[in-house]
């Protein structure tokens, strides 16, 4: 892809590495070797690859056209270093006018800025990057980012490179996290490991389950299969305790996306041809991660939803040989049932002293303990556009 050089800003010189960024608007837009840096984050989480990204773009992003990447590379703009998927968001808050976003929300189980400290150390790009947001006119009043790993490297020097730039940070709990470290066991050896009172109920379940009219559960993984699933699913959905889906076509492409890549496992149970409850589980690079489940309450005395997980956690332990099963977001008291480690997502949110919006809510959030430094902000600076 030809690079328009005009479109770079200069990021300056931090221990001897100029950088420079450009912010573009779309993921197809994206230099060609900034696919690396995604692919590379995917093994961590699919929620960092492009294939979320860019359907989260396509369903959520491009209508409002508010879409920011940034995207920082070397001193000649052939060797992109980092990618942060952001967007203004659209508030009409009295305390933010002007808010930089993580591309994320209630679908997002996890965010981050997508940086290759291979090439330079991150405690300089992620500076440099900072330095650009604050750089940025009009001011942001705020940039938030979440959800966030908190125990990784990145979250800490994110904190540091705003600080150091006159943000004032607050941290703050997004939700928690619950994880099966497979361990190099089987599903047999693994469901032995659960409470007596757990294996108890689903062996009993499932044999009441069983003697139903017809009962079928099945897996499905291809892409030929995938709206017909989806549709069982959505029947599901809406027969189930949960508020209605708000962008369920982004589900659904993002189920058929999952398929071509090898990725979906969409289990189903239907009883007389009736689908009565469904998952939708994403298996990529060893981390199968349960993205959406909904089970039908008028047969909720069968447990056809507890049936479904143990059924897709034998196929992801003994067929896909995953590492870490991953419940993702929240603190469900059954997810304690089958996962074994709890982990936590945390947000990130830097205030601008520098303009009234972020004045307001520094004020709102933390306080008069941050006084002091509002008077470290010079007349001129609050003046500036």
């Amino acid at each position: 892809m030809r690079r328009n050089p005009r479109v770079w800003s200069d990021l300056g010189l931090l221990d001897g590495e100029v950088m420079k960024i450009e912010v573009v608007r779309t993921f197809d837009a994206l230099p060609n070797d900034a696919s690396r840096l995604f692919s590379s984050a995917e093994k961590i989480s699919f929620h960092f690859g492009l294939p979320w990204f860019q359907t989260f773009f396509h369903f959520l992003h491009q209508e409002q056209n508010n879409a920011r990447v940034y995207v920082v590379a070397n001193a000649t703009g052939e060797q992109t270093l980092a990618v942060a998927p952001m967007y203004r968001a659209n508030t009409t808050s009295m305390f933010s006018s002007n808010q930089l976003e993580s591309m994320a929300n209630y679908y997002s189980s996890l965010f981050s800025m997508l940086v290759d400290d291979t090439a330079i150390p991150l405690n300089q790009t992620l500076p440099a990057l900072v330095q650009h947001f604050a750089a940025e006119r009009p001011r942001w009043d705020v940039i938030n980012l979440k959800p966030l790993d908190n125990t990784s490297a990145l979250y800490h020097a994110s904190i540091a490179a705003f600080k150091d730039s006159g943000f004032v940070v607050q941290e703050y709990f997004c939700s928690g996290n619950w994880v099966l470290d497979v361990n190099g066991r089987n599903f047999a050896e693994y469901f032995q490991s659960l409470p007596s009172q757990v294996r108890n109920t689903v062996q009993r379940k499932e044999k009441q389950l069983l003697k139903q009219e017809n009962v079928q559960i099945r897996i499905v993984t291809n892409v030929e299969d995938v709206d017909a699933a989806m549709n069982d699913y959505e029947t599901v959905y809406n027969s189930s305790w949960k508020q209605p889906e708000p962008h369920a076509n982004f589900i659904r492409e993002f189920m058929r996306e999952a398929a071509r890549r090898g990725w979906l496992r969409l289990g189903v149970v239907t009883i007389d041809g009736v689908p009565v409850a469904a998952q939708l589980w994403v298996v990529c690079h060893g981390i199968a991660s349960i993205f959406k489940l909904a089970y039908d309450e008028k047969f909720n005395k069968l447990s056809a939803g507890s049936i479904l997980t143990k059924t897709l956690m034998q196929h992801v332990i003994d067929v896909d040989r995953v590492h870490e099963v991953d419940y993702l977001t929240g603190d469900d008291s059954y997810k304690r049932d089958w996962m074994s480690h709890r982990r936590e997502r945390w947000g990130i949110m830097a205030m601008n002293p520098r303009t009234l919006g972020g004045l307001l809510l520094i004020i709102r959030n933390v306080g008069g303990r941050w006084l002091k430094r509002f008077k470290k902000v010079t007349p001129r600076d609050q003046a500036s556009p």
